[in-house]
């Protein structure tokens, strides 16, 4: 895909939790200048110009009118250390674990045939968690500030 761009070309691409960072990192790592959009803001501009449908075709169209007209405005995406990218992930597996016992809980804890199955899918959630924060405490160290 890279390949094939002129030089000159911007690169943009909405921000997809983690799956847009092959293609905004090989983009960088190749002299593109990148851009990294939030979805919310593409929609917005979406829904201002009255764009037609919710198509691949037609989200880059938006995408790339969105960087022609605003592009003063926007940051060019710069790769974060992979330390940072570490914690970033493992906040957010934190996060999703958290809420998967939150749910569990909520699912399960008005049935008290299950309270026993309950109490152990909790338990080993929370071990996990610990674990993971037993991952996240050297990383976040190194960003204190």
């Amino acid at each position: 895909l890279l390949k094939g761009l002129e030089p000159s070309t911007a690169v943009a691409m909405e921000s997809t939790g983690q799956y847009h960072l092959p293609l905004a990192d090989a983009a960088h790592g190749a002299g593109f200048e990148v851009y990294v959009l939030n979805p919310k803001d593409v929609k917005r501009y979406r829904d201002a110009v009255a764009a037609r449908g919710k198509t691949d075709p037609l989200d880059a169209e938006v995408i790339a009118r969105f960087v022609d007209k605003e592009h003063a405005e926007l940051r060019a995406y710069v790769p974060a250390p992979a330390s940072l990218r570490s914690l970033r992930s493992l906040i957010m597996r934190r996060k999703t674990v958290s809420a998967s016992i939150a749910k569990m809980r909520l699912s399960l804890g008005g049935v008290p045939e299950l309270a026993k199955e309950l109490k152990g899918i909790c338990k080993r959630m929370e071990k996990a968690i610990e674990r993971i924060d037993a991952m996240i405490l050297p990383l976040a160290q190194e960003f204190e500030d």
